[in-house]
């Protein structure tokens, strides 16, 4: 398991198609933070990818940040955990903002469901790739 710090949080890769997002206490995530989800997310080897963004802790989006988060790129599934009703609304509110194609995201309030959902949307969508080769 590799774990890559950055200042406002960590991504910790749980196997090499899907990586764990923890964002720290306290911060406000900004555009520049949200690029270098992108870029980590660009840079990954597997086909199909997704991300398990894990809500432990409190933090904001920058209104430009929430935007940005809309035009993220390369994932194929995404799953939260949220921990408290505030942040399953913050977390709808986002998955509503205006994109060119659906995300293919759920909420969970626990890890080891949002894990086991991750591993069987990436499944399907690595059968169905195989599918159309």
């Amino acid at each position: 398991m590799k774990i890559y710090e950055l200042p406002f949080g960590k991504f910790i890769e749980l196997n090499d198609a899907f990586v764990e997002v923890i964002i720290y206490e306290g911060i406000e995530l900004t555009v520049d933070m949200i690029d270098q989800f992108q870029y980590y997310f660009t840079r990954s080897n597997s086909d199909p990818f997704g991300v398990l963004i894990n809500k432990i802790n409190q933090y904001t989006y920058a209104f430009d940040a929430q935007i940005r988060l809309s035009e993220l790129l390369n994932l194929d599934a995404i799953a939260v955990v949220t921990y408290s009703q505030r942040s399953k609304r913050i977390t709808e509110s986002i998955i509503s903002l205006q994109r060119g194609a659906p995300w293919n995201i759920k909420i969970f309030d626990d890890r080891r469901t949002a894990i086991e959902w991750l591993k069987a949307e990436l499944a399907k969508k690595k059968s169905l790739a195989s599918q159309s080769i």
